[in-house]
This record gives structure tokens, C-alpha cells and sequence, in this order.
């Protein structure tokens, strides 16, 4: 039997061109919709370069984030479609502001990963935001930032207080909107498992069919960083040395990543460089919050909404 022959005459059924087994333009690429995706790589190599791209900037992004992890957490509860974050009913005293992330609590990675993603979209954006300009550099002809009010969540996740309140501000989400050379658009989202979605990357039309309620406005590619900045100067205090510490953070990850990218080192051993920091300066008292501030909750404006603290 002449099975080459066979397979040569079969049509792919993504793209109708005569193929072996399937056509190695389609083979690999997920096709961007709200179901379980197959894996299809697109013919274009700058395609496959994104969604490769995406995979390794989700990957740093939950490295940085677990490294640097500030939430305390008692709890998940699931009414339905919303998910309630609860912190413990009472605080021990603590001064410094870094929590370890409870991975322990989830019952599988997609969980873990929708709460340590959980208002990320502004962090990531801003503290990996040299990284990201290094790893598309060639790729592009162009990126942005679309801010946006989602739609079809498959959860919503909101954060309780010990003052009672529940946090349901409806807020906007930040993602990369990246233009190829040839002219194809792709939204790079590297922390839309807050929302239970686990596509990093989507083709632009279909991304905005399915996830976007309502641009709010569109940011040049520093926008969110220049946001974050401002925000943390004008807050208080509190939001100032808590930005300031994961202004350190990236410097670290960025020095790391230096040697990551010269080939001296596995992607895996990022963490272990990050943890090393993190030691170091932990014992020395460089999280501490100043003054006479006892850790525990802070809502969005970094008010101490702690209700009640043990020293």
C-alpha cells in the first residue's frame, strides 16, 4: 500500500490544502475560541513566534508574581460564577508585607492560577514591561495597550474584607495588542485566568468578539507602566513603598534575565534567583511596613481595612 500517496491526497480540515496527515501551516496554532482548543501552529512564522512569545511572558509573569506575593488569604468560596476571596477573621501581627502564595488551597493549576492573576493586569504590564519590549523586539510592527471591560467571564472574583465589605467594582482589564509585520493582529492577555481564560494569546478579532464589553481607552506600549507610577506617587505612602518593592523586584528579575537570555542559565532557575532576594532582604527588614503599620488588608486605595489585628 502506498501509504505516502495516500497521504497526500487528504485535505486538512482546518485550511482545505492537500496534506499528508494534516497541513503543517495549521498544525499547532490554537484557534482563539472559548472552548477547549486544539494545538495548530499557523505556516507564518512570526504567528508561531507570538504564541510562543506569550507562553514564556505568562510563565516570567507567575514567577515574578508568586516571588512577590503580598495577599493574605484564608479562603475561596464559589457562589455559582463568582468567587469570593476571604482573608482569616483575624490577623497575628506581621510587619512584613510579603505573603507566601497558598497553592495549597487550590485543587487544581487553573484555580492557582486565576487568583495568583487576580488584579495583575497593571503589575505585569508595568514590571515586566522590559522584558516584554525585548522579547517582541523583530516581531512587530506595531503594539499597544487595550484597556477594556470584559464580557463572557466564565467567573467573576471578588475580595472580601474583615470590615464585611465585599470589593465589586467592576474594574477594567489591561491586555498587549500586537501588529505583525504582515499585518495580522493577536492580543497578547497574561492574566485572563482571573477570568477563566486560558488562551495567552488570541487573534484580535476574535478576542474582542468574545472578551470585550467596552475599550476604554487605548494606551501606547508604556502607558500602563506610566499609569502605575503615577498612581503609586499620588495614593499615599503605603502605595508608594509597596510599588517601590516591586520596582526592586523587577530589577532583579531584569539582571536575571540578562543571564537567562545569554544562555547561562534555565528559565526554571529565575524563581530560585528571585527567592534568594527575596531572603535576603526579607531578613534585613526591607518589607517591613514603616512606621507602626501592623499587615493585614488593604482595599483598593491602600486604606488598612484589617477590622481586627492581634499584635
Amino acid at each position: 500500500m502506498d501509504l505516502m500517496g495516500t497521504h497526500e491526497s487528504h485535505a486538512c480540515s482546518h485550511c482545505g490544502k492537500a496534506a499528508k496527515m494534516g497541513c503543517v501551516g495549521c498544525k499547532g496554532m490554537p484557534d482563539g475560541s472559548q472552548g477547549q482548543m486544539e494545538v495548530r501552529y499557523s505556516r507564518q512564522e512570526p504567528g508561531k513566534a507570538i504564541y510562543r512569545a506569550g507562553e514564556l511572558a505568562k510563565a516570567v509573569s507567575h514567577v515574578f508574581n508568586r516571588t512577590k506575593y503580598k495577599m493574605i488569604i484564608k479562603e475561596v468560596k464559589k457562589f455559582s460564577d463568582v468567587w469570593i476571596i476571604y482573608p482569616p477573621s483575624e490577623y497575628k501581627g506581621s510587619k512584613c508585607v510579603l505573603q507566601p502564595f497558598p497553592s495549597g488551597l487550590f485543587s487544581n493549576k487553573q484555580e492557582a492560577d486565576a487568583i495568583l492573576e487576580y488584579h495583575n493586569c497593571n503589575a505585569v504590564l508595568d514590571h515586566l514591561h522590559g522584558f516584554l519590549r525585548c522579547l517582541l523586539t523583530g516581531l512587530f510592527a506595531e503594539v499597544d495597550e487595550v484597556v477594556h471591560f470584559t464580557k463572557n467571564n466564565r467567573f467573576r472574583l471578588m475580595r472580601a474584607y474583615n470590615t464585611g465589605d465585599v470589593d465589586v467594582t467592576d474594574y477594567s482589564h489591561n491586555v498587549i495588542r500586537i501588529t505583525l509585520k504582515n499585518g495580522d493582529k493577536y492580543i497578547m492577555d497574561l492574566t485572563g485566568a482571573q477570568y477563566g481564560w486560558q488562551e495567552t494569546v488570541t487573534p484580535c478579532d476574535m478576542y474582542q468578539q468574545a472578551k470585550i464589553r467596552q475599550i476604554r481607552e487605548v494606551l501606547p506600549f508604556w502607558g500602563t507602566r506610566q499609569f502605575c507610577k503615577e498612581r503609586a506617587e499620588k495614593t499615599g505612602e503605603m502605595a508608594q513603598w509597596q510599588h517601590d518593592i516591586d520596582v526592586d523586584f523587577e530589577t532583579v528579575l531584569n539582571d536575571l534575565l540578562k543571564s537567562w537570555q545569554q544562555g547561562n542559565m534555565l528559565l526554571e532557575t529565575l524563581e530560585a534567583g528571585l527567592q534568594s532576594y527575596k531572603k535576603f532582604m526579607t531578613e534585613n527588614g526591607a518589607f517591613d511596613a514603616p512606621g507602626n503599620i501592623v499587615v493585614g488588608g488593604f482595599d483598593k486605595n491602600f486604606t488598612d481595612v484589617t477590622g481586627k489585628a492581634i499584635n
